[in-house]
């Protein structure tokens, strides 16, 4: 019951992702997968690559083009700091032929 919730929370936050037009929203709500995916990167890109988007779009796809799309704007030290270190996380995925990073 609790992982459904937490997929049930995860999901709207994602979204709400997908409405929001105001980057400061977008980094908070970011945020919240920057830290899973420095809590947990494996998990947190199957959990997002197997939901998706009101769209139809997938999740670990529409996430990561929308932090690449507002990292430059991201604000405060804590925020940048966090989003920082989960980008370095990705760079063994990005570099490997069989990652799921490839189909993006």
């Amino acid at each position: 019951a609790v992982v459904s919730t937490q997929s049930t929370g995860l999901q709207a936050v994602l979204n709400k992702l997908t409405k929001c037009e105001s980057p400061t929203i977008q980094q908070s709500l970011l945020v919240v997968f920057i830290k899973l995916f420095n809590h947990d990167l494996e998990g947190s890109m199957s959990f997002l690559q197997s939901i998706n988007t009101p769209s139809g779009e997938n999740g670990l796809v529409y996430v990561l083009k929308s932090w690449c799309e507002i990292q430059e704007m991201f604000t405060g030290e804590y925020e940048t700091k966090v989003a920082v270190i989960a980008l370095t996380k990705f760079l063994p995925h990005l570099l490997a032929t069989d990652s799921p990073l490839s189909l993006i």
